[in-house]
């Protein structure tokens, strides 16, 4: 039996294919990252998650808000940032959301009345504005 022999791929040819490649991965990355409406979608979910949640101690934390993220944004969450923006001038907690690279800033507002005589749970409530955090 003859064989035949296949001409091997040259150095050009390799290289038109790892560049193919590349593209392939860096169109896929991009891809993944959140927009704009991505990212305010996973700060309403997490506002709609927060405000239906009782708030266990006396405030509302970052962690109760990633948490909350997490279960509110379920796909995509991984690659939304969310940061404690500290408080505003009526003494709400601020949280800023971007995508992972930092971009389109969503503020969410967390208001909470506790009131200690009383036994019941808290809910907060949660507002969702476009742009950075005042302060």
């Amino acid at each position: 039996m003859d064989q035949q022999t296949r001409p091997r791929p040259g150095p050009a040819g390799i290289a038109i294919a790892g560049a193919g490649i590349a593209l392939i991965c860096v169109i896929a990355y991009c891809g993944m990252i959140p927009d704009q409406a991505d990212v305010t979608s996973a700060a309403r979910a997490t506002a709609y998650e927060l405000e239906r949640t009782p708030v266990q101690g006396l405030g509302i934390n970052i962690f109760d808000v990633q948490q909350a993220l997490s279960m509110g944004a379920r796909r995509g969450a991984s690659n939304i940032k969310v940061r404690d923006a500290g408080r505003d001038a009526d003494q709400n907690d601020l949280y800023e959301f971007t995508n992972s690279r930092g971009d389109y800033p969503v503020c969410m507002t967390v208001h909470l009345d506790i009131d200690l005589l009383d036994d019941s749970p808290s809910f907060p409530s949660a507002t969702v504005e476009q742009g950075r955090c005042p302060g």
